[in-house]
């Protein structure tokens, strides 16, 4: 049940955004080893972003899930910046990412809690 969620300032129409809503999920579900059926991506773009005192491309991620190690998170985060980056061009450095491990009994789908 994995969740990503991305913000970008950058503006993508609407095929765009669908395929690449597509390849993140083909990715994330593979980097955390989850199947993608149950993967869920949500994409905000064309926001007014100010990073560092400027408004050049910027993205934060907020990927959410069950059994999520902290000590993954840095190779995860390498993985997400470079495929944010060879994706949407946005470097980096410009590109926050917020983790959170899920307790299965606070987290419902399908009619149920997880645990």
């Amino acid at each position: 049940m994995p969740v990503i969620r991305i913000e970008t300032s950058i503006r993508l129409d609407d095929d765009n955004k669908k395929i690449f809503a597509e390849k993140i999920s083909s990715f994330a579900s593979e980097i955390l080893g989850k199947p993608e059926a149950v993967m869920m991506v949500t994409i905000f773009d064309g926001l007014i972003i100010c990073f560092g005192a400027t408004h050049e491309p910027s993205a934060y991620l907020e990927l959410k899930s069950v059994g999520l190690k902290a000590e993954a998170c840095g190779e995860l985060s390498a993985k997400l910046c470079d495929f944010i980056h060879k994706e949407l061009g946005i470097n980096p450095a410009r590109t926050y990412i917020e983790y959170k491990n899920l307790d299965p009994a606070m987290f419902g789908w399908n009619n149920k809690a997880l645990a």
